[in-house]
């Protein structure tokens, strides 16, 4: 993808991926050689709804595979493996995640 084409992407990218429903944070999107690598955090919220912290993931596009075969990642296990366990796993915030990642790429490819 020459330059020109791959920046309009990732502007398109950034607008179209999702916001909000716990993915609190603001999208920052960095390339690396193989791949555009999105990072943002989710909210976590409590049995009592309340905050309980954040879980900071990155969603990878590797360049020459499909857009739907993208890879996500929770990042810090090291200090986060309670909310990873409980949120991450157990309560499915990945596939919420994942769904809602798929929905934007959707709407992305029907500009």
């Amino acid at each position: 993808m020459e330059d020109k084409k791959r920046e309009k992407f990732k502007r398109q990218l950034f607008y179209t991926l999702p916001s909000g429903s716990g993915i609190d944070g603001r999208w920052s999107i960095t390339e690396t050689r193989n791949a555009i690598v999105c990072h943002n955090f989710w909210h976590c919220m409590n049995d009592n709804g309340f905050y309980d912290g954040y879980i900071d993931f990155k969603i990878v596009f590797p360049h020459y595979a499909s857009l739907f075969d993208f890879k996500i990642h929770a990042k810090n296990w090291k200090y986060n493996r309670y909310k990873i366990e409980h949120y991450w796993k157990n309560l499915q915030v990945k596939e919420y995640i994942e769904d809602s990642i798929c929905q934007s790429i959707e709407q992305l490819l029907s500009l």
